[in-house]
This record gives C-alpha cells, sequence and structure tokens, in this order.
C-alpha cells in the first residue's frame, strides 16, 4: 500500500473517531439531563416497576384520577400537567404492586435518548443492563429486560406477549410512546401508541 493510502486511511479513522467522540458525548449529556419534577421524586421515594403503590403515594401524593378497577388491577394518574386533565405518570398496580408506569411529559417532549435513560431509571436495580430491541406484536420497536426482583415481586399473570402468551417471570419491555414519553411494563407487550 503506497504512503498517499496510509495518509488518508489514518485521516478516515481520526474523523470516524471525532465522530464516535461527539456522539457518545452528546448521548452522555443527554441521557443525564435533569429529570422531571415528578419522575425525580418518584426516584427518590423508591418508587420503580415492582414496587408497592405506598411508594408512589409517598412520592407524588394521592392520584388525581381515581383509577379505573379491572379484577385486581387498578390504574392510578400522578402527577398532573397545569391547567390540564393530563397525568404526567399513569401507573398500573396488580394486588398494589406497580406493574406498568407510563410518562406523559407536560409540554415539549424530551429527546429519545433522554426517556430511555428515564425509563431504564425506572427498572429494578437488578435488570439487565443491556435492553434487547424486539418488535412488539403490536408492531412497535421496544426494548426488553429481565430482572429476578420482577419475578419475585409480580405474579407470574402479568408477564404476557401482546397474545396473551406467556413469557418467563421477571420480564419486562419498554418504548417510547407517539406523546413524547414512555411506556414501561412486565412482559413485552407495551402500549406506545
Amino acid at each position: 500500500m503506497s504512503r498517499r493510502w496510509i495518509l488518508v486511511l489514518a485521516a478516515l479513522f481520526a474523523v470516524m473517531a471525532v465522530a464516535v467522540g461527539i456522539g457518545e458525548l452528546w448521548a452522555s449529556r443527554v441521557a443525564n439531563a435533569p429529570m422531571p419534577p415528578a419522575l425525580q421524586r418518584a426516584l427518590d421515594g423508591g418508587a420503580r416497576l415492582g414496587s408497592n403503590e405506598p411508594a408512589f403515594v409517598s412520592a407524588l401524593g394521592q392520584p388525581t384520577l381515581a383509577g379505573a378497577m379491572m379484577g385486581n388491577l387498578r390504574t392510578d394518574g400522578f402527577a398532573r400537567c397545569d391547567g390540564t386533565r393530563v397525568d404526567q405518570v399513569q401507573v398500573a398496580f396488580a394486588s398494589g404492586v406497580a406493574v406498568s408506569i407510563r410518562f406523559t411529559p407536560c409540554g415539549t417532549a424530551p429527546p429519545a435518548p433522554s426517556r430511555f435513560a428515564q425509563t431504564q431509571r425506572f427498572l429494578p436495580a437488578d435488570a439487565s443492563s443491556h435492553p434487547a430491541t424486539f418488535v412488539s406484536g403490536l408492531g412497535d420497536t421496544a426494548y426488553r429486560v429481565t430482572s429476578a426482583t420482577l419475578a419475585r415481586r409480580v405474579a407470574p399473570i402479568w408477564f404476557q406477549d401482546c397474545n396473551g402468551r406467556d413469557v418467563p417471570p421477571g420480564t419486562a419491555s419498554f418504548g417510547m410512546t407517539r406523546q413524547g414519553g414512555w411506556d414501561l411494563t412486565t412482559g413485552t407487550c407495551p402500549q406506545l401508541g
């Protein structure tokens, strides 16, 4: 190989390294952007997927949306956006344990990397650290993790796919919603519409 080609390749690799570095810096700054206050209060209070209802009530106050009951599943809304009927945090509780958490921002939606990072912080600490990408039964791109804590805290019936088939206990999934937030749930059927 001629010296000229070696210099061209070296320059190309240098440009690629700088681009990767800039991309990683941007992603880390976005991912570490400040959390919306309601989400930070929830995290500070220990409210996560698989947590008991009192953790959410203690951190976010009484629900603003009276829970809709379906058997032993109830959905409550917390932290209403000012001047609206939109709750920033909606949590489905099964037998008093959080089996799904949905975040809807007040105002401008944060960038996707921030939402991705926010969602991961609401997983139990032992959740797999590298989510696997998949397409849900509803056709949405989503991410799947596993957690032994969830397998212990949540009844096996709540670990299902979009067709109602069982998935391994401890499986959770999440994705970005079209409203600029995110949805995190046990099983593999996040509601992203």
